[in-house]
């Protein structure tokens, strides 16, 4: 079993998670939201550390990440946990379900690199901030060999732990799911504040790149794309933005987002963003 960083203890048993804003307060024997994280006779263990739900060799444009050495291959790695429960996920069935997971290291990592003679790393799928001990130990090996690592993510981290993990890493596509702190805590069970507080950091140290998944009659009015692209023009004009086309799954039915909506939102962003 692995010790969790970031987390303290209290008198009475209970441990309290510092990883992400939810900040999970834990009695012995009880699991965080992200299902990664347990308490363990008043300790609080990585119960996902070195153990991946999928190891893909993928074109780098699926992050997808049109600006970080483009027509490169990246190798995928992913764990089998996420710290929100978005209704729509497209990738539920690795994210919100126990899937089967693969026994990995840092080391083991670092070899299929070498055998396949790819260059960079993305932590992805899932959410990586919550395989964060895995990632952080992952990274320093990696990065003795210049092999750069990459996180797609959903920005859901406190700052300390974002800061210390930084200098390890080279890129990062955000998931800013919405412009509307609503649709965070209606949708994802989460909150806006902490993923704008993400990007702002992530901007100063490594190449960002932001997500949105247009998901039908919930965050695709002409209202909500134009406040998106409004706080990101207001922070730095030149950041890419990619657009995802939604699909009905998991608890979602909705029709999928329409092309017309689609358009929209690039006429929308390419007035504001280069």
């Amino acid at each position: 079993m692995h010790e969790a960083m970031f987390y303290s203890k209290k008198i009475s048993g209970k441990v309290v998670c510092e990883l992400c804003p939810h900040r999970c307060v834990l009695s012995d024997g009880e699991l965080g939201i992200c299902r990664g994280r347990k308490n363990i006779s008043g300790k609080l263990y990585s119960l996902n550390y070195g153990k991946t739900v999928a190891i893909n060799e993928d074109p780098m444009e699926k992050k997808p990440l049109y600006h970080f050495y483009p027509g490169e291959k990246i190798l995928s790695l992913a764990a089998n946990n996420c710290n929100f429960d978005c209704k729509y996920c497209q990738n539920y069935s690795i994210s919100q379900l126990e899937s089967r997971t693969f026994d990995i290291t840092p080391e083991l990592v670092l070899a299929i690199c070498r055998e396949k003679k790819i260059k960079p790393v993305a932590f992805t799928y899932t959410e990586p901030f919550v395989w964060y001990d895995f990632i952080y130990d992952t990274s320093l090996v990696l990065k003795s060999e210049n092999i750069s690592v990459v996180l797609i993510t959903n920005g859901y981290v406190n700052q300390k732990p974002l800061e210390m993990l930084l200098p390890y890493i080279s890129a990062m596509n955000i998931d800013l799911k919405s412009a509307s702190d609503v649709f965070y805590r209606k949708i994802c069970s989460g909150t806006l504040a902490p993923v704008k507080k993400t990007i702002l950091a992530s901007l100063k140290k490594c190449h960002v790149e932001i997500t949105n998944l247009l998901v039908t009659g919930e965050n695709d009015s002409t209202a909500e794309i134009t406040a998106l692209v409004d706080f990101l023009a207001s922070i730095d004009s030149e950041i890419p933005i990619h657009f995802s086309r939604y699909f009905p799954t998991y608890e979602f039915m909705s029709p999928p987002t329409s092309p017309k909506t689609m358009m929209e939102a690039y006429e929308i962003a390419r007035k504001k963003l280069h």
